[in-house]
């Protein structure tokens, strides 16, 4: 019997359809040096007017030549279900590259394997029960290491308490002429081969970013001697100015919103102060405050440039811009960079999860228990019900001096706009007529891509489904 097409509530079947998945992966790499060929059918409509795939192999126009390259999220392992509250973008960066030659197609695909993937395959265990099970030979014979090394899911990251987050490279792409950067939200960007999809090299060293909570990095390094994959945000779309420089170079982000959970407000406070009273006159890698640094970075030398951010529109003038969300993107246009702090929140108590309420996945917990707990700790912090745009005078990086992470920071103005709505991804218009800035943005009001259903989530009465499977 053919099965039925899946459909919403209430809607006829030959209306529309939402599949059981669509973000079915397979974390298996396929294609030799050149890519596996795939095989060309045609959907045709037949005699009652539907489309149907005809079932004879054909060949696409010759004059359809080049490659499309694609990144996402794979799931973590083929052989154990989903860890407990993992969203879909949580994954290994996996990069396809769809080739069209001669009238054929090719698909190439390649794991983004950063240090820290390997680092995760040797300490890998069965995390989504509430016992810790070994699954490789090192964690076995290291098992109470492993433990608290093992990488864990945590909201839209992946984290251990000993070792440091996962560089998963799974979000976007960056062009430079014939060099081709992979970027991710909670990593530095790595350069990649257009032609092997293999890694090549890490924007910067390590002493050159900061990471996102430099106090917990810096006490966990003092306590075991060594913390080797800090977490650097920065912005998973950088942007590069390919009409007006020739040398291979683009902006990027390094920040940190500091803590972000429970009673963010006054723990933040006391950060801030405690970094103002003991570092205000150290250098940048030994200070532990919130901040937010622009990046210049060169391919040719890896030269890293760093600005830090400071408003113009405040009274005083001069107070440091602090991101409350994330800065997922940036635009440039012929004067100006434009820096957007998006409805998209890095939360601590997401990551920090797994380790600290890991108990929760005990059957005895009462279910209510359960609930209150998450709805306590571990509720998701609502996005801003607006949007704040920087704007920083590419001008200004000539008239103000960078700095590096062992001088003292030097300040850069921006200016800062409210919008009204939430702000998602957005575009910009590159040409400035009269110094105007346009924005093509896209609203994502009242939705949290941080969100995602957890076991404690209850159908509403009314509505115990979205969709009917039959």
């Amino acid at each position: 019997m053919n099965p039925q097409p899946t459909r919403f509530v209430g809607e006829s079947p030959k209306k529309f359809f939402i599949p059981r998945s669509a973000t079915k992966t397979r974390r298996q790499e396929i294609g030799d040096e050149s890519g596996d060929q795939l095989m060309i059918r045609k959907y045709e409509k037949n005699v009652q007017g539907d489309w149907e795939c005809n079932e004879e192999e054909t060949s696409l126009p010759p004059d359809l030549q080049g490659y499309v390259f694609i990144v996402g999220a794979l799931f973590q392992d083929e052989d154990n279900p989903l860890e407990y509250g993992t969203p879909v973008y949580t994954g290994d960066g996996m990069i396809y590259r769809l080739g069209f030659e001669q009238g054929k197609a090719f698909l190439k695909t390649r794991i983004t394997k950063t240090p820290c993937y390997y680092a995760d395959l040797a300490t890998a265990g069965v995390t989504n029960q509430a016992i810790f099970e070994p699954s490789t030979e090192f964690a076995r014979r290291n098992r109470l290491f492993s433990y608290f090394a093992a990488f864990r899911n945590g909201g839209p990251s992946r984290y251990s308490v000993l070792l440091g987050g996962r560089n998963q490279l799974n979000t976007a792409f960056l062009k430079l002429g014939d060099r081709l950067l992979v970027t991710i939200d909670a990593g530095r960007p790595y350069e990649v081969d257009p032609d092997s999809l293999e890694l090549l090299s890490p924007v910067g060293k390590t002493s050159q970013w900061l990471g996102i909570l430099p106090i917990v990095s810096r006490l966990i390094s003092q306590l075991t001697g060594c913390y080797p994959f800090d977490v650097y945000s920065n912005s998973a779309h950088p942007v590069a100015d390919l009409k007006k420089t020739t040398t291979n170079e683009f902006f990027t982000t390094n920040y940190s919103t500091g803590y972000n959970g429970v009673y963010q407000k006054p723990v933040n406070w006391l950060v801030d102060r405690l970094n103002e009273f003991m570092c205000s006159k150290s250098n940048i890698k030994d200070q532990f405050g919130r901040f937010t640094d622009l990046i210049r970075y060169q391919l040719e030398n890896g030269k890293i440039e760093r600005w830090r951010l400071v408003l113009t529109d405040t009274s005083p003038q001069g107070e440091p811009v602090i991101v409350e969300q994330s800065l997922h993107q940036l635009a440039i246009t012929e004067d100006f960079i434009v820096l957007a702090d998006i409805a998209f929140k890095m939360e601590f108590s997401q990551i920090f999860s797994p380790f600290l309420f890991g108990f929760l996945k005990f059957k005895f917990i009462p279910t209510a228990l359960r609930a209150w707990i998450y709805s306590t700790f571990l509720s998701g912090i609502s996005p801003l019900p607006y949007g704040i745009i920087y704007i920083v005078k590419r001008s200004d990086l000539d008239k103000y001096p960078s700095c590096t992470t062992s001088e003292q920071p030097t300040l850069l103005p921006a200016k800062r706009v409210i919008l009204p709505r939430e702000i998602s991804h957005f575009a910009a218009d590159y040409a400035n007529p009269n110094g105007k800035i346009t924005l093509h943005v896209g609203h994502s009001n009242g939705w949290d891509v941080t969100e995602c259903l957890t076991a404690c989530d209850r159908a509403i009465p009314s509505k115990p489904r979205f969709r009917l499977d039959p």
